[in-house]
Formats: structure tokens, sequence, C-alpha cells
């Protein structure tokens, strides 16, 4: 994998707007939270947690796409590798 696609960024863009929409629909008022992210990704762990590990409905990477540290750190060590063996 050489990193997310546009579809995997859509769709994480889609997970958080959903989750900032929706957050914003439960304050009892007409004032509107500002965008921040750490606490979308809160409940997005949670929300995540009860879909993926629990109700087992969606695998974790269609829900929200990632690049995980393993295959992030195999591509460097590739990238490295051809470097060297070029030289």
């Amino acid at each position: 994998m050489s990193g997310l696609t546009k579809k995997d960024l859509i769709r994480q863009d889609y997970v958080d707007g959903k989750i900032f929409e929706l957050i914003n629909e439960l304050v009892p008022s007409e004032h509107q939270l500002d965008w921040d992210i750490e606490m979308i990704g809160d409940v997005r762990d949670k929300i995540r947690y009860w879909l993926v590990d629990h109700f087992e409905v969606i695998n974790e990477r269609k829900f929200y796409p990632y690049i995980s540290e393993r295959s992030y750190a195999t591509r460097n060590r590739r990238k490295n590798n051809r470097r060297h063996s070029s030289r």
C-alpha cells in the first residue's frame, strides 16, 4: 500500500464531517462548536469500537481508512533500499 487513495481521504472527510455535524446538532442552542479534531477523533474512536469491535458490522479500514505504522515503515525501508542499491 503506497498511501491513502483519494477514495480513502474522501471517506475520512465524510466520517469526520458527519461526526462534527452530529455533535453540533446535539448542542441545545444556536451556538456552533468549532472544528476540534481531537474531540472528533475521540468520538470516532468510540463509534469505531461499537461498529468494528462490538457489533462487527464493518472492518476498521472500511470505517476509517488509515496507513498502519507497519506498512509505513515497510514502505520507507523499501525506498531506502532502492536508493542504496542504485548507488
